[in-house]
């Protein structure tokens, strides 16, 4: 009797979305995002316009609500920061970042095609100074366990994550083990001079990797989407608040803060300061 299989379990919803997503060009990754973001952006603006909000009124509040508007702008800058920390802590293994992360993986592999002929004429050093030297075998030992160490520093740095600062820490640790791998073994002048070179690269990518359009991109629409949301929730808005613009159906105000409070505290505090400048100028002409 024919035994029979089961069959597979169906993959969760998830799973096939980030398989189908891993089958995309990057150029097809990137315009499914814009789109899926756009229209997230536009449906949260217009239930935030539309909707009946709770809006914090009264030019006694004004103080309240730029307050308020400020300290959630760098909230939410904290919280992209947040997430492009985990993104680096898990190598950056999906679009746009994985370019980051195979150029680095590319790097990586030149990186010790590069160190391969300065390994094996330090190996061959080492053997000729033992015998041209007399090495004892405490010298010996010690001059081994230097290029251990060395390796052991090279495969440490090729393994950070893209914004590592230790990057830096361990390439001068390198350098200066090839430095003095140059002043001990003559030899190995070219080849050491080249491979510190090659090792102070790499660990400057790492620590200033470049900034993809894509990375931009996502801060922006992220920001946006939470400083409409938060500021339909509670209530912001900064025209009704320093202006005292009645309450209309339409919380154009509302879209207006938010939007602002995604761009970041920096821009936030520009249009305050704006906003702030255009009522004082418009006291002053009706005066």
């Amino acid at each position: 009797m024919a035994s029979q299989q089961t069959p597979p379990r169906q993959a969760g919803i998830f799973q096939r979305w980030a398989q189908s997503w891993a089958q995309k060009t990057q150029s097809e990754q990137a315009r499914s995002f814009l789109i899926w973001a756009t229209i997230v952006l536009v449906v949260a603006v217009v239930l935030t316009a539309f909707l009946p909000i709770a809006l914090i009124g009264g030019f006694k509040d004004a103080t309240a609500v730029i307050t308020i508007v400020t300290l959630t702008s760098v909230g939410i800058e904290r919280v992209i920061e947040g997430f492009w920390t985990y993104i680096g802590l898990t190598k950056n293994s999906w679009w746009p970042f994985n370019s980051i992360s195979q150029n680095i993986s590319n790097m990586a592999s030149d990186l010790d095609k590069e160190l391969t002929p300065f390994y094996q004429q330090l190996t061959q050093a080492v053997e000729d100074a033992k015998i041209a030297e007399n090495w004892t075998d405490e010298q010996y030992t010690a001059a081994k366990k230097e290029i251990t160490d060395f390796q052991a520093s090279i495969d440490q740095l090729t393994k950070l994550a893209p914004g590592n600062q230790l990057a830096l820490s361990i390439a001068s640790a390198a350098s200066q083990l090839a430095s003095g791998f140059k002043q001990k073994y003559t030899t190995l002048d070219t080849v050491a001079t080249f491979a510190d070179q090659a090792i102070n690269g790499f660990a400057y990518f790492i620590v200033t990797p470049a900034d993809t359009l894509g990375r931009r991109l996502i801060s922006l629409y992220l920001g946006m989407i939470l400083g409409v949301v938060i500021a339909a929730v509670f209530g912001l808005d900064l025209l009704r608040a320093i202006f005292q613009i009645p309450t209309i159906a339409f919380h154009y105000g509302v879209v207006f803060t938010g939007l602002a409070i995604g761009l970041g505290s920096s821009p936030t505090h520009e249009v305050i300061q704006l906003l702030q400048q255009w009522k004082t100028n418009l006291k002053t002409q009706s005066a």
